[in-house]
């Protein structure tokens, strides 16, 4: 299938965003995934076109990712930026080299991190045997590399705008090691948290292997139930934390959708904000949209079962649906068993169908627990389409 991707757009040369004495503020961004260079999940597109759309506001918007196996051969070929540095974390000295791409691309500006012990792998996060063990290492490498890369690519006022646990100890250094230096005492930092169901926990001993301090293993800082939370401490040192939604703000307030955290978000206060998630309506259109086989829209719908007809794995999808559908949309695990429970207890008692989109396995339980009601009995007429969105497949039950 093809990819959707909104257009290139050229960097600005000034920036809408101004400091309080009028210098033009550079949004640096620091993710472990970043569209197309390296994906696992929703990360890489909402980091990429933040900042593609940052930059066609007029902001000065520029990236870091990891250089990966996959980023190395997606990115094409890449040229230094100045001489490669040693980055310590703790007692190993990592030796980085900070790289772009040599062919000028529409669009913010991506620097990668090469370090070829932490990023030259198989897969981003772990293999068949489980998350890499020195996950730690790797990222912490990331943030301080990123963090020593600062000064050499931006002048000015930065906004450092970290995504996730990988990019969490940004912050953190940027507040204790780097405290006392000219160079970053203006820099402010976002944390953005896009899933806070990964948080990297790790044992009390990686204090000294990151090189932090003792006397922040505390409940106040990155303890958590007796282990380091590399998440937290992005929380607790970042100057705003924002989330997707300003419902899940709401969310992760709360003991059931906090996952362990919920204190911490309830002691950042108004630092802490959602932002809704948008689209590019100019790529998710359905009227324009190459991807599917004919286009419709909210006034002409007839192009609609040529998708369904067309789709390659359809299976023969049922076109005598009934009037009403209820869509049951499992994006996230935070609310996606309880939002499609919500949604059937809602629904009425005939001529509904049921969509579910299984995205994670949070949507699936979703299904078992709230359609499991559904159908023993109250909807024996009814039709159930899953959409798996791994495989972009289509199937009847």
């Amino acid at each position: 299938m093809a990819e959707r991707r909104a257009t290139g757009r050229s960097s600005p040369q000034h920036s809408a965003l101004m400091s309080a004495d009028g210098q033009p503020v550079t949004i640096v961004h620091l993710a472990a995934e970043y569209y197309p260079y390296a994906r696992s999940g929703g990360l890489a597109e909402a980091v990429a076109n933040l900042a593609r759309f940052q930059s066609a506001a007029g902001m000065r918007s520029i990236a870091f990712l990891p250089l990966y196996r996959s980023a190395r051969a997606a990115a094409g070929p890449l040229e230094p930026v100045g001489e490669p540095f040693p980055v310590r974390i703790g007692a190993t000295e990592a030796e980085v080299r900070i790289l772009r791409q040599s062919e000028h691309r529409n669009g913010s500006q991506l620097y990668f991190v090469e370090q070829d012990h932490f990023f030259d792998r198989e897969r981003l996060y772990g293999d068949a045997r489980g998350d890499y063990p020195d996950n730690h290492l790797r990222y912490a490498c990331f943030a301080l590399a990123a963090l020593e890369a600062l000064p050499r690519v931006v002048k000015g006022p930065v906004l450092l705008h970290a995504h996730d646990w990988h990019a969490a100890l940004a912050p953190v250094y940027l507040r204790t090691r780097y405290a006392g230096d000219p160079k970053y005492r203006a820099i402010r930092s976002v944390l953005s948290v896009h899933n806070a169901g990964y948080q990297g926990h790790y044992p009390p001993s990686v204090m000294e292997e990151l090189g932090l301090p003792w006397d922040l293993f505390t409940w106040r800082h990155l303890e958590w139930y007796g282990k380091v939370n590399m998440l937290k401490g992005g929380l607790v040192f970042a100057d705003q934390v924002v989330t997707v939604s300003p419902n899940h703000v709401r969310e992760l307030r709360t003991a059931a959708g906090g996952f362990g955290l919920q204190e911490v978000f309830e002691w950042l206060g108004p630092r802490f904000s959602g932002i809704l998630n948008g689209i590019d309506q100019g790529v998710w259109d359905p009227a324009t949209d190459t991807v599917i086989p004919r286009g419709f829209t909210i006034d002409d719908a007839s192009g609609t079962p040529a998708i369904a007809s067309d789709h390659p794995e359809s299976g023969g999808v049922q076109r005598d649906l009934p009037e009403q559908v209820a869509i049951g949309a499992g994006r996230r695990v935070v609310g996606a068993e309880r939002g499609a429970a919500i949604g059937v207890e809602r629904a009425p008692r005939e001529g509904v169908a049921a969509i579910v989109h299984r995205r994670h396995a949070g949507a699936a339980a979703a299904r078992r627990a709230g359609l499991a009601r559904w159908e023993r009995g109250r909807q024996r007429d009814r039709v159930d389409v899953e959409i798996d969105a791994r495989r972009a497949a289509v199937r009847t039950r």
